[in-house]
């Protein structure tokens, strides 16, 4: 019985040392320090993505993604979106949308890592990569 709890405790702190590093934040402290302007870059060699997301306090975020491709620019989309945390996560309805691929009703669902006032980590559910954020104002 001792070998199977001890094999049950190996198993359970391996998950948890694997598991991501979540915040301790409370969901007010996140939303409050989501407030804001934050931005994000991504290349993907001949593309680069350059996005701006604004959390407003009355639970809307405006967001804007500029699209270049080998440095010359090729368009824009925005979006709005309702926001809300809970449990840790960010959930963003889209409500209006510019691009075809960012429908509205769509639902995104994020696992905030860690938040501060300068940067802005998390996980995306639906694609299972990491983020980071920088904010701008």
């Amino acid at each position: 019985m001792l070998k199977i709890l001890l094999i049950s405790l190996k198993f359970s702190v391996i998950a948890l040392l694997a598991s991501p590093a979540c915040t301790n934040d409370t969901d007010a402290s996140i939303f409050n320090k989501m407030i804001g302007t934050w931005s994000y870059e991504e290349d993907f060699g001949e593309s680069v993505v350059t996005a701006t997301q604004e959390f407003k306090s009355n639970g809307i975020a405006y967001a804007s993604a500029s699209m270049y491709t080998n440095g010359k620019f090729v368009g824009v989309h925005t979006y709005v979106s309702r926001w809300q945390v809970e449990d840790g996560d960010v959930t963003m309805e889209i409500i209006s949308s510019t691009s075809k691929n960012i429908k509205v009703g769509r639902i995104d669902k994020v696992k905030v890592l860690s938040i501060d006032d300068k940067e802005f980590n998390y996980i995306e559910y639906e694609i299972d990569k990491k983020f980071t954020l920088t904010k701008i104002k």
